[in-house]
């Protein structure tokens, strides 16, 4: 239909612009975001019948609008720097040099068995835990039983489980990066590189207990952008070339996977829908787009220009994240915002018998939240923030060694990815501005300060 056409021909304009005039790839925000919805509405094609999908031009125009507003507000936020970055070409060279000089700085190996330890331990008291909530069983029994009640209610994991689990969950990007980067630069053991895995499964199965698939799923999409990014600093401009190339091939083997596997991994963690898998797969990745519309048709004349519906703090959707940790630190209970709260304004979607979610796009929060000021404020907004994390990222790797670009870098990892998941919720102001980010940004800094401050015993190279 026009419609979706019309959103395709400007999501791909914009991508195939900033190939042209960048030498960044896939691996800049403007492309994460002009990405979003480019699978999503393809995959749309194919449910124009059964979803009965006919947007509202409204619809057509937040996505488009929203697409032009995060493009101008990057190019801007790169152009108004502190500091010059330099070239793509000259930070290839620089990290290639100092890549020679840390030959002789490698992490001990007791600090990869330290933490396997510490992650088995984990492990141990988490499922201890969970157990403890939902009664014995299988593995398998155990896990849908917890993605039920997380479902239902809120869980109170004991704070030190709680931070331990964290710390885990922190991990697994920094044992994915130096796997990648020993990988790509054949360096390291191989016995390195077996802790290394030990210690990034242990870490996976560990952010998967609670019985959802989006750790797994951010796992792979953020070290699928770090091996973009680290094969793109190969000094030799052969190799480096061959390495994207394989970053194209390898991310079109998880796309299939991912679809044929999907429906499994729901029903490993307790979701049932009798669907076939590309049913199934397009509740995630195409249905969001179709809910919007609704919600736009439903909202009729209540959306304004300057004005949405939410009138009040405690209903802001937006900002819920920040609005309840504030209403927790400070004991403002008007600013929390409910669980019976968010199911009513977003309630799951069905037509024809099938299940459409509950998921509206990152652009109906905004709409609630400011009618179509906020679509522009919020979708700038995110677009500075998530240029400057990447301006600081490339800053650092250009001037620093790599254990210096490895937290930077791997903290923009995940912004691409919330950036990315634009059109499935707004995912970005739910999980990257918020407290929660903050601390698996401090947890990351402390590992990384761990693994290469910290020297007891021999040195194993």
């Amino acid at each position: 239909m026009f419609q979706l056409s019309v959103i395709i021909l400007c999501s791909l304009t914009v991508l195939l612009l900033h190939f042209f005039i960048s030498d960044d790839g896939l691996l800049s925000p403007r492309s994460a975001y002009a990405l979003s919805f480019l699978p999503a509405t393809l995959l749309l094609y194919l449910y124009v019948e059964k979803w009965d999908v006919d947007l509202e031009l409204s619809t057509v125009f937040v996505i488009i609008i929203g697409l032009v507003v995060f493009t101008i507000s990057s190019l801007v936020t790169e152009k108004i720097k502190i500091r010059k970055i330099s070239p793509l070409n000259e930070r290839v060279e620089k990290l290639f040099v100092n890549r020679k000089e840390e030959k002789k700085k490698e992490i001990e190996t007791w600090k990869y068995i330290f933490f396997i330890i510490f992650q088995l331990i984990t492990l141990y008291l988490l499922y201890g835990y969970i157990r403890s909530i939902v009664g014995g069983g299988s593995f398998l029994a155990v896990m849908n039983k917890i993605r039920q009640k997380t479902v239902a209610e809120y869980i109170n994991i004991p704070t030190i489980i709680s931070i331990m689990r964290s710390i885990c969950l922190a991990s697994r990007f920094i044992w994915m990066y130096l796997l990648i980067y020993i990988t790509i630069y054949k360096t390291g053991s191989i016995r390195t590189k077996l802790l290394l895995l030990v210690n990034l499964a242990i870490g996976i199965i560990i952010s998967m207990l609670l019985g959802g698939r989006g750790n797994l799923v951010d796992a792979v999409v953020v070290g699928w952008i770090l091996y973009y990014a680290i094969s793109g600093t190969i000094g030799e401009k052969g190799r480096r070339v061959q390495e994207r190339k394989k970053c194209y091939v390898y991310v079109t083997i998880i796309a299939v996977l991912g679809l044929i596997s999907f429906q499994s991994l729901g029903r490993l963690v307790g979701r049932n829908l009798k669907y076939n898998n590309l049913d199934y797969f397009a509740v995630y990745l195409s249905a969001p787009i179709k809910n919007l519309d609704t919600f736009i048709r439903e909202s009729g004349n209540s959306i304004l220009f300057l004005e949405g519906i939410s009138n009040k703090l405690n209903t802001n959707q937006t900002l819920a994240t920040v609005l309840n940790y504030v209403a927790i630190k400070f004991g403002i209970t008007d600013l929390y915002h409910t669980r019976d709260l968010t199911v009513a304004l977003w309630p799951d979607r069905r037509i024809h018998g099938y299940y459409l979610g509950n998921c509206y796009t990152t652009y109906a929060p905004y709409l609630y939240d400011g009618g179509w000021f906020a679509v522009i404020l919020f979708t700038a907004l995110h677009a500075v923030i998530c240029q400057s994390i990447y301006n600081f990222a490339l800053k650092t790797m250009a001037r620093k060694n790599h254990k210096r670009g490895m937290v930077p870098l791997i903290v923009y990892s995940e912004v691409w990815y919330y950036t990315f998941f634009s059109f499935f919720t707004d995912m970005f102001y739910f999980s990257a501005v918020g407290i929660g980010f903050l601390r698996s940004v401090i947890y990351l800094i402390i590992i990384s300060w761990f693994l290469y401050n910290v020297n007891i015993g021999e040195r194993h190279t």
